[in-house]
């Protein structure tokens, strides 16, 4: 067993100390230590995890323990239970155990970390107060505790909004130096890749989940690795990466390997995907099932998401009246545990729900505390979603000139993550009010750049609508194109031909603008779409690609000869 732990033989190791805790009779006493050596990121389903447990209750119904034996037991089948994904339960463990802990031990550190994650209701304070002590009681730990307990510190400490967190994820490892410390890296790297992705700093979450996908292979971590496809998918769905989506959110919800709340982003994700397809009642099932089972583990951050675009799907159909307690209820536990962080969803659907029942007040008393408590933070896709609440205000307020800006400013913000879809529906109210604004021209010719964003995604619903806009001033647009694999997919439009001709003889957006007689918002809407379709991030990389191609023959060449 310690054999096969040391050479990396993970799953040997875990069937071995599997079988000796479940079927053999070991004294309480030795129970914490083999206990502790269980890799449990080699672990599949949950029998063997709820076996486990059910051997360290039994441990500890035996009568006369140790007060340290009993709460080293306690604190290993909080472990366990952490592992379940019973939070709760893990959390009551950890209390019990923590006053009876050894202290020269690594057990109250790694205690104190998981008391700090940010489950239940608990305010973020009290979280960072368990974070701060767990960090003390490391200093004397050994070099393998130290990074257990550091790597956790740094993702609990994301999660909860705070910026220093950043810097005690630059330590963690890029490898483990020794067996120990496989799961440890492995694990840092996806919590942090996934509070990075709940930031908006992609690129940086993507890196993670890519370091943390190498090292699950590498290491044989079977679960593991199921879970970075998760929140990867996740990711992946907030960039516009949409391609074959489906297929994953149903290849990872159809088995049994993952546990209830590891399901909760393929389920939520997979009810984004009905939303924009226009089955509201589907994407409504999907979306019920998440927020249930979200609460039921106290997941408030996946819930607060969930329970935005079920709110937004009520509010496509008109039914307000569900649609304001299901925004209400997470934005109250947002503003209780003071993680403002987790608000990007669910307020600007809250203010939304707010402005339809006419309650303004309330409204931009919402806005204001999410504005304050995202003060001093570098999150980029809440301070986007921000400026779409402040566009929202305006425009209840008749200020259409002053919301059109603030949703010119959302949609870069969020174009810049990148997360296009988003951008897209900040440019269409944009659009709104620019003809609200008495901009009519400048408003349809921006509409028809994020009928192409849309249609590339592809969003149904947002396509008929915008599609039904354009018609109402003028434009034609075929009744029965639908946008995405029937229209262009991931081929340029026309227009964007247009556009990447004129980049590849180099000029500017604007004057691309003023060459084609189209606003500089719509050109540059075009040219990221066209961008996004072949693969490239510059403008430089955009010219040499088309011309390389042939997509233009040679720069100055007319489109598509």
């Amino acid at each position: 067993m310690d054999v096969a732990l040391e050479t990396g033989d993970e799953t040997t190791a875990g069937a071995l100390l599997h079988d000796l805790l479940t079927n053999g009779d070991v004294p309480p006493e030795q129970m914490y230590e083999l206990v502790d050596k269980v890799p449990f990121g080699s672990f599949t389903g949950l029998d063997r995890l709820r076996d486990l447990a059910s051997a360290v209750d039994r441990a500890l119904s035996r009568d006369a323990l140790d007060p340290g034996v009993e709460a080293n037991l306690r604190f290993q089948l909080a472990r366990i239970l952490n592992d379940m994904e019973e939070f709760d339960g893990a959390h009551t463990e950890l209390e019990k155990a923590l006053p009876h802990l050894d202290r020269r031990r690594a057990s109250p550190a790694v205690a104190m970390m998981l008391l700090g994650w940010p489950r239940g209701r608990t305010p973020a304070a009290r979280h960072l107060t368990w974070l701060d002590r767990a960090a003390e009681f490391s200093v004397a730990l050994d070099p393998s505790d130290r990074l257990r307990v550091a790597t956790g510190r740094a993702a609990a400490l994301l999660l909860l909004g705070e910026e220093r967190g950043w810097a005690e994820a630059e330590r963690i490892p890029l490898a483990a130096r020794v067996g120990r410390d496989r799961r440890i890296v492995t694990v840092g790297h996806l919590n942090c890749g996934d509070a990075a992705m709940k930031w908006g700093r992609y690129a940086e979450s993507g890196r993670s989940l890519a370091t943390a996908r190498r090292l699950a292979e590498e290491y044989e971590q079977v679960r593991i690795r199921d879970l970075i496809e998760c929140t990867q998918l996740h990711l992946d769905w907030f960039v516009g990466a949409w391609g074959g989506l489906t297929e994953r959110t149903v290849a990872l919800t159809s088995g049994d390997d993952l546990h209830r709340v590891s399901r909760l982003e393929p389920v939520m994700v997979r009810g984004l995907l009905f939303m924009v397809s226009g089955d509201l009642r589907r994407a409504a099932e999907h979306l019920e099932r998440a927020i249930d089972d979200a609460r039921g583990f106290g997941a408030w951050d996946i819930l607060a998401e969930a329970a935005a675009t079920l709110a937004l799907v009520r509010l496509r159909e008109g039914r307000l009246d569900d649609a304001l307690p299901l925004s209400g209820g997470p934005c109250d536990i947002i503003a209780e545990k003071g993680i403002w962080l987790w608000g990007t969803e669910v307020v600007p659907a809250r203010t939304r729900a707010l402005l339809a029942a006419e309650a303004v007040t309330e409204a931009r008393d919402l806005v204001d505390a999410f504005t304050q408590g995202l003060r001093g933070r570098g999150a980029p896709a809440p301070n986007a979603a921000v400026l779409d609440c402040r566009g929202l205000l305006a425009e209840a307020a008749g200020e259409y000139a002053a919301a059109a800006g603030l949703f010119a400013r959302a949609a870069a913000a969020w174009a810049a993550l990148p997360r296009p879809y988003n951008a897209a529906l900040s440019l269409e109210r944009q659009a709104t009010c620019l003809i609200r604004a008495s901009a009519v021209p400048d408003g349809v010719e921006l509409l028809t750049g994020v009928l192409d964003t849309l249609a590339s995604l592809p969003a149904s619903i947002d396509v008929d609508r915008v599609a039904h806009t354009l018609r109402l001033h003028g434009r034609a647009v075929p009744r029965s194109w639908r946008g995405g694999r029937k229209g262009y997919g991931s081929d340029l439009s026309p227009r964007e031909l247009e556009v990447v001709a004129l980049v590849a003889e180099g000029r500017t957006n604007r004057e691309i603008a003023e060459a084609l007689h189209r606003s500089h918002h719509t050109v540059a809407s075009q040219m990221k779409s066209a961008m996004r379709k072949l693969g490239v991030s510059s403008r430089a990389a955009l010219s040499a690609k088309v011309t390389a191609t042939g997509i233009v023959s040679e720069p100055g060449a007319t489109p598509g000869t």
